[in-house]
């Protein structure tokens, strides 16, 4: 069963307003428990389907492509007698079945039954069975099929409902189906709404900046650029870094099509490579790659900046200055083979 956690948080420690920027918004208490930044899925009451894992051992041991054929489509026929079977299946078989269908399609092989069960999965209150339903969901329906509108009207619910988990499940399911307008006209509000609620899990802000920078290159004009400009202003001045990272790939992709209305953003933008690059020690472990602190963060924050003319501003040009000086002349060098190996493949 799949469990999925946030990286844990990293704190920029307590951030310095730029030159030139208006006093930071009011932001939660990253301290507390619930923006500790650690996301933990709700355990699993249920083990694993021992059946499911019996029919995976079986498709992995047969001998040539006609015995997994003929293997599989026994069991497609058995799955199919026991959706349409007048006895209500409970929800460890429910699951299993699920599951089997789902490893089959992966395999490559038609399943065109078993998505009305998917989507009752999807509803269920329960995170064992919601996360078993969102995975089929994603991955077996497609935008023009007949379960769309109940699929959009789970996923509105779950991302209005006050639940990190159940807002997770329904961030990365809408990143998959979202290839039509009418999935992105439903839920784009929904989404920039937990993106910039300040009571939004820091895993679910992660989510949300990703899932939109998704809906937004399916449709442009989802997000109006003069309005979110500001809006974006607040989520360079998160301490987590992990958001931080998120939303800079949301505000690159909008930057690159419309640089003009992004332009406030830079001294924020000066303002986190410096400190990132210069107080090193604010960069937890996590985030650090052969001691050299977010070198992702690093890139996207370089990459915004080159869509502007240099900082006119002495303290800007300072920090810039500083913090370009300390990347190319004092990066940490490592005796680490893998590091060695990562550097000529840069090169």
């Amino acid at each position: 069963q799949l469990h999925r956690a946030a990286a844990p948080a990293a704190s920029f420690g307590e951030p310095r307003i730029p030159a030139g920027v208006p006093g930071p918004r009011r932001a939660p208490d990253l301290r507390s428990a619930r923006f500790s930044g650690v996301f933990r899925a709700p355990a699993m009451a249920a083990p694993q389907a021992r059946g499911l894992h019996n029919f995976i051992s079986e498709i992995r041991n047969t001998q040539n492509k006609d015995a997994e054929i003929k293997r599989v489509e026994k069991e497609l026929a058995h799955i199919r007698q026991k959706f349409s079977s007048s006895d209500k299946l409970n929800s460890y078989h429910k699951k299993k079945y699920v599951w089997k269908l789902v490893y089959i399609f992966v395999l490559g092989y038609d399943v065109d039954f078993g998505h009305t069960e998917a989507v009752s999965l999807m509803t269920s209150p329960k995170y064992s069975e919601k996360i078993v339903g969102y995975a089929a969901v994603a991955l077996m329906i497609h935008p023009g099929d007949d379960l769309m509108a109940s699929v959009l009207t789970a996923i509105k619910q779950d991302l209005a409902r006050p639940d990190d988990a159940a807002q997770s499940l329904a961030l990365a399911c809408v990143a998959n189906i979202a290839a039509t307008e009418a999935v992105v006209s439903s839920v784009a509000k929904d989404v920039q709404a937990l993106l910039v609620n300040h009571g939004s899990h820091p895993a679910v802000k992660k989510k949300a900046a990703l899932c939109l920078l998704r809906l937004f290159r399916a449709n442009n004009s989802i997000i109006y650029h003069s309005e979110w400009a500001d809006r974006m202003s607040s989520l360079l001045e998160q301490r987590h870094l992990g958001v931080t990272t998120s939303a800079m790939s949301l505000i690159l992709g909008c930057a690159s099509r419309s640089p003009a209305d992004y332009d406030a953003l830079v001294p924020y933008v000066i303002h986190n490579l410096h400190h990132l690059v210069v107080n090193r020690q604010a960069c937890r472990q996590d985030y650090q790659y052969y001691n050299t602190p977010s070198p992702w963060l690093q890139v996207k924050l370089l990459k915004f900046l080159q869509l502007y003319p240099a900082p006119t501003d002495p303290t800007q040009q300072h920090s810039l200055n500083t913090a370009l000086n300390r990347i190319i002349n004092r990066t940490d060098a490592s005796e680490s083979v893998n590091k060695s190996n990562a550097d000529r493949e840069g090169r």
